[in-house]
């Protein structure tokens, strides 16, 4: 066996989050693992084991008791948490609730697998039934402390894949008079909304700048002013308290100040809805991805209208 497929308990208390005195519990109570022994009587766990150690501990918060889980192989563990999310969360999809125990359970593989194979007949529908489902879930499992900051990160990875797999389809625009810039404030790294708005745009056939997360106004300003943008997306989701540079307000207000009357801006997120004392003829709210598309509708409806005068 190749020793990268072997983890101390260490490594595997920094996977799982369980401390080692309920590994060690299940382990020498329950014989739920059965670790290799090494000539120094070193315990090393192999990847069905940790694999494993999650399925119990996601299934204990549902309620069950070790005793039984203990019993069980991995392949029923994995049956009965489906079954389980699924009786928990009814609302939810039967393919985010899959989603979602495999991200949980750190199957990446399988997760890349089953996320390719997922198709949709318009953009708009991958984000709404599958991109932003994903956010949040992954999100209440970073909550509910099922995953780590770095597990987080590879899983938005994934998810940022497939957004960026969609684009790649888009062709170029030709639609060169409507000009978006996407974009979230400074210390906003929350990028995977503002992505898929830059996604569904170019949908649309529109002309979209993707300037990302972490924007400063001064930098958003120019690059405005460069692109000759005629629409602008911001994207915020958190407040100063929470790591934003400045108060969204006092951003916009800059961003509004210094772009051209002509200039339309779109402010999304969460903060948009905080903010709407801020709306103004040049300033407009989205409060979902199916209002953005709505309004690109409206752009294009427009466009024809004013080329038969």
């Amino acid at each position: 066996m190749n020793n990268k497929d072997l983890y101390t308990i260490r490594q595997v208390i920094d996977l799982t989050g369980i401390s080692e005195f309920t590994l060690r519990g299940w382990e020498n109570r329950y014989n739920a693992f059965s670790p290799i022994r090494t000539e120094s009587d070193r315990r090393l766990y192999q990847r069905k084991d940790i694999q494993k150690a999650l399925l119990l501990r996601d299934l204990l918060k549902q309620g069950y008791r070790i005793g039984k889980l203990s019993l069980m192989n991995q392949e029923e563990l994995e049956l009965l948490l489906n079954k389980k999310s699924a009786e928990t969360e009814p609302q939810k999809p039967k393919q985010i609730i899959e989603i979602l125990n495999l991200i949980s359970l750190q199957k990446w593989r399988e997760l890349d697998l089953k996320i390719r194979k997922l198709k949709y007949e318009t953009e708009l529908e991958l984000i709404t039934n599958l991109i932003l489902p994903m956010i949040k879930g992954v999100s209440e499992l970073v909550e509910n402390k099922q995953l780590s900051i770095a597990q987080e990160h590879i899983a938005s990875s994934y998810i940022k894949e497939k957004i960026y797999s969609a684009i790649c389809t888009k062709k170029n625009s030709i639609k060169e008079d409507v000009r978006f810039i996407c974009a979230t404030p400074e210390k906003d790294f929350h990028e995977l909304g503002i992505l898929s708005a830059h996604l569904l745009i170019k949908s649309h056939g529109y002309q979209s700048l993707y300037v990302g997360p972490n924007t400063p106004h001064r930098d958003l300003v120019e690059t405005a002013l460069n692109y000759r943008a005629t629409h602008i997306l911001i994207a915020s989701t958190i407040r100063m308290k929470k790591g934003s540079d400045q108060e969204f307000l006092t951003y916009l207000h800059h961003v509004t100040k210094n772009t051209d009357q002509a200039v339309k801006i779109y402010i999304a997120g969460s903060q948009s809805l905080v903010y709407s004392e801020a709306v103004t003829e040049k300033i407009h709210p989205l409060k979902s991805f199916t209002e953005l598309n709505s309004e690109l509708i409206c752009i294009s409806k427009s466009r024809k209208k004013n080329e038969l005068k």
